[in-house]
């Protein structure tokens, strides 16, 4: 099972000191240039890689599923990364359903056939089909 996350003192929203990197001016978030203690912008690198999502993977040829959790926000990139983006294929997929039980991948030559991405779920319940979305399958949604 994955570790949890660590918590931040006080939200994902907000410029912390760990925020600020070693490269930047030492006052200001080094991706958005917003003061420690203010809001961080709302397409910040950091408030955006705040969130976090479950997908449910499958290795087809057992059938077994499990659901990993994706420490980054869902946004209108994130369908097409699970199906013709970088999670779209075989040996990332495979990092993530090991991962998901805390386990190291073993080498794998990529492919298409090997693991299946059934679902996101989102913080608020909501779930979203992807291998067999409607659009993958053709259809309008």
């Amino acid at each position: 099972m994955q570790e949890p996350r660590k918590t931040r003192a006080k939200d994902w929203n907000t410029v912390e000191a760990d925020d600020l990197r070693p490269a930047g001016n030492g006052k200001d978030c080094f991706y958005c240039g917003v003061p420690l203690g203010s809001l961080h912008h709302e397409g910040c690198v950091i408030r955006r890689c705040a969130g976090q999502y479950l997908v449910a993977i499958r290795k087809n040829d057992t059938g077994e599923i499990r659901i990993y959790r994706h420490d980054i926000a869902w946004d209108d990139t994130s369908m097409y990364q699970w199906t013709d983006g970088n999670y779209g294929c075989d040996c990332n997929r495979r990092l993530f359903w090991y991962r998901a039980a805390g386990d190291e991948a073993e080498e794998v030559i990529c492919g298409e056939t090997a693991f299946s991405v059934l679902y996101a779920e989102l913080p608020d319940g909501t779930r979203i089909e992807i291998d067999e979305s409607p659009e993958r399958r053709g259809e309008k949604p």
